[in-house]
């Protein structure tokens, strides 16, 4: 970079005045956009009404405009902007870089919020980490891209607005953490431009207060207003200083809306009022428009020869919005156990999880409580990092896998659904975008770990993944399974999975992988008189108790432990899923059990979403056990208060027709006569015999270990 003290005043002024010109292009064909006029505008009323956002954009391209003109490497800057408002600067952006031409802006801008057209906030360029639509979420999930890609330089720009949300706050606050001061980072550079509103309101912070926040947090703080020389040398004191690794933060006031007119139409059109583009009679629109547009030189922005269009041209091409990906190379290794292979003692599946992500170096964000999640193994290797922050280690996360970075993002189920929003925006981004080649964005989530009490249970943030695009949720049966899934999912690209895996002591089941289900029954040859279908670990082991008390007194029942659950109508659906991100080849095949057996359904979470995924597999309906937040001393305990324990199974099934009635007592001697069922943090304890574990496929139920 070329230090401001060594070039002369003429540099200074042509550098100025290419942001100059920069921003009035852009500003001129995110009008045009954003008031959806044809080009060169003709002077007639074009639209019935009008639709998007203007109040943002030419804020955006007086900040771009002045960051490109002092930008002088070769690579371009990765630039990513917060708001979801910016379509209009997207828009006018992709049309410099491309080199469109009069008619095809025209066409586009006739498509803009048009019956059939193109959606008031269009998606993000293909390859682009971000899309806006949670405030605030930009800053940390660039501070994670900053942290793990290749740019030398990742620029965020939000709103003053958007600083007044937690996610902004956390990320300014707990940047350090992962970015850190040292030498040989990559530089991360925010920028609020502070136009004075937040969306249709007056904004709470003002340039000052900011200024005083983010002085106490230790950043250099850069201000500058509507004076080009002003903005210019802020830029260039911004990159600078960012790229020697120091903390810095530029602060562009503007007034929202400029250089749009006071008025358009007799209404009033800056600050505030400049959100939206003013619900009035489109031909004083138009009037007021090309007054405007002959006054600030924009009549033939898109003609051949136009100099403000060249200088512009030059300057987009130094700002990119897209990310190349790069394939992880983490290790596959011995993880992975033989096929059909299981060990059946009873150990906690986080357990083998956590050993896990740490053999493949995977990054893991944690809000709080990584050592109460026993993630013992993933503290000790340095590769975890702990923030009381959801939303923060999430976006974090985010920015890493965005990166090409193998990461998870861990936490417990009390605060999870937290993040639900921001999954959510991650699940369409995958979805508007299918030629993303991204690693897999894990939740890893640890189940009934607060069994005592109601305040920390909250199974809601499984519903999310249950009803999104590119969403898996994955319910391994125990520690063998956990590591076989977890290892699937990471093979996945351009999606996200929640992974639910239990603290407790569990019985190691067997799950030759590969499938959304796998039946489990005693190899015993006697037809399954009744069948439990069941979601998560510990109500699968629950489950398989009461099947080997069964054994006990010669009664054959099976346990189909789903572990992949999702709508049955939308599985292989190319608008939900894609075979080379999902395990299993099809919908659910099932044998369906005889018409005298009994079923009943059990889950440890979503009950509702699932019993339908359930009932429209098997052709019938039947008794669903779902968690529900509820006390209980133990997370047996727990498990009991919601009828999913053991002895509530095999009274359900009794209840259901199933004789005999020995059933529930045979589960009784089971837990007297081998473990204390009062043990906190665990199960009661059994001994397996030999099972049959097969995908939900008949053509493989002669696995057996």
């Amino acid at each position: 970079m070329t230090n401001r003290d060594t070039i002369g005043e003429q540099e200074r002024l042509l550098r100025r005045e290419a942001a100059v010109a920069f921003w009035r292009v852009t500003s001129m064909l995110a009008a045009a956009h954003v008031f959806q006029l044809f080009w060169p505008p003709h002077g007639g009323s074009q639209k019935r009404h009008l639709v998007g956002h203007w109040g943002c954009n030419p804020g955006i391209g007086w900040i771009v405009g002045h960051l490109s003109s002092h930008w002088l490497y070769e690579e371009p800057f990765l630039l990513v902007v917060g708001t979801g408002h910016a379509s209009s600067y997207l828009f006018a952006h992709q049309a410099l870089a491309e080199g469109w031409t009069a008619q095809h802006f025209s066409a586009a801008a006739d498509r803009y919020g048009q019956p059939g057209g193109d959606p008031s906030e269009l998606p993000p360029p293909h390859g682009a980490p971000y899309q806006g639509g949670e405030l605030g979420a930009a800053l940390a999930v660039t501070q994670g891209l900053s942290a793990f890609s290749d740019h030398r330089l990742t620029v965020c720009i939000v709103g003053d607005g958007e600083c007044e949300t937690p996610s902004a706050l956390a990320a300014f606050v707990h940047g350090d953490v992962l970015l850190g001061c040292g030498a040989g980072r990559r530089a991360w550079l925010p920028v609020i431009n502070a136009n004075g509103a937040r969306m249709g309101g007056p904004s709470v912070w003002d340039g000052t207060r900011l200024e005083r926040f983010l002085t106490g947090l230790d950043y250099e703080v850069i201000r500058s207003g509507e004076d080009p020389q002003e903005a210019s040398d802020a830029a260039d004191l911004a990159l600078r200083r960012c790229l020697s690794n120091d903390k810095v933060v530029w602060i562009s006031e503007t007034e929202k809306g400029w250089p749009a007119p006071p008025s358009i139409g007799d209404v009033p059109f800056r600050g505030h009022r400049a959100h939206r583009p003013p619900r009035i009679d489109p031909g004083l629109v138009e009037r007021d428009l090309m007054r405007w547009f002959e006054e600030f030189g924009g009549k033939n922005i898109l003609s051949e020869g136009n100099q403000n269009v060249s200088t512009a041209r030059q300057l987009v091409k130094r700002v990119t919005f897209s990310l190349e990906a790069n394939r992880s190379s983490s290790s596959e290794s011995s993880w992975l156990l033989p096929h059909g292979a299981a060990n059946k003692s009873w150990q906690s599946p986080i357990g083998l999880v956590d050993k896990l992500l740490a053999h493949r170096d995977t990054l893991v964000f944690c809000p709080d409580e990584a050592d109460s999640n026993r993630l013992h193994t993933c503290l000790a290797s340095g590769r975890l990092i702990e923030v009381l922050s959801e939303v923060t280690c999430l976006a974090w996360t985010w920015g890493a896998v965005e990166a090409s970075r193998e990461a998870v993002f861990a936490t417990y189920e009390a605060f999870a659904p937290l993040t639900s929003s921001m999954l959510a925006q991650y699940a369409k981004l995958c979805d508007s975008d299918r030629q993303r080649d991204h690693p897999p964005l894990i939740v890893l989530q640890t189940s009934l770990g607060w069994a005592n009490t109601p305040s920390h249970q909250n199974t809601d943030l499984a519903a999310t993944f249950l009803v999104r695009p590119r969403a898996r949720l994955v319910c391994p049966i125990g520690a063998t399974s956990a590591i076989r899934r977890t290892h699937e999912l990471f093979r996945a690209r351009n999606t996200i999975g929640l992974l639910v895996v239990s603290k407790q002591a569990l019985l190691d089941l067997p799950d030759p992988g590969g499938s959304s289900a796998v039946e489990l029954r005693v190899s015993d040859g006697n037809v399954p008189r009744a069948t439990i279908v069941a979601v998560g670990d510990i109500c699968v082991t629950e489950a398989v108790a009461v099947m080997v008390a069964g054994v006990e007194i010669g009664l054959a029942i099976r346990v189909v432990a789903i572990v992949e659950p999702r709508s049955v109508s939308d599985y292989g659906t190319e608008s939900s899923y894609s075979s080379e991100n999902m395990a299993g080849d099809g919908p659910y095949v099932v044998t369906v059990p005889p018409a005298d057996s009994t079923a009943i359904g059990v889950s440890w979470c979503a009950s509702r979403f699932i019993a339908t995924a359930m009932w429209d597999t098997f052709g019938s309906s039947f008794p669903i056990y779902g968690f529900v937040e509820r006390f209980g001393s133990t997370p047996w305990e727990t498990l009991k208060a919601n009828s999913q324990d053991r002895l509530s199974l095999a009274a359900a099934l009794v209840g259901g027709g199933l004789a005999p009635g020995r059933l529930v007592d045979a589960v009784e001697c089971q837990i007297a006569d081998v473990h204390d069922p009062s043990h906190a943090g665990s199960v009661p304890q059994f001994n397996c015999p030999l099972l049959s574990a097969a995908p939900w496929k008949p053509a493989q139920f002669d696995v057996v270990v």
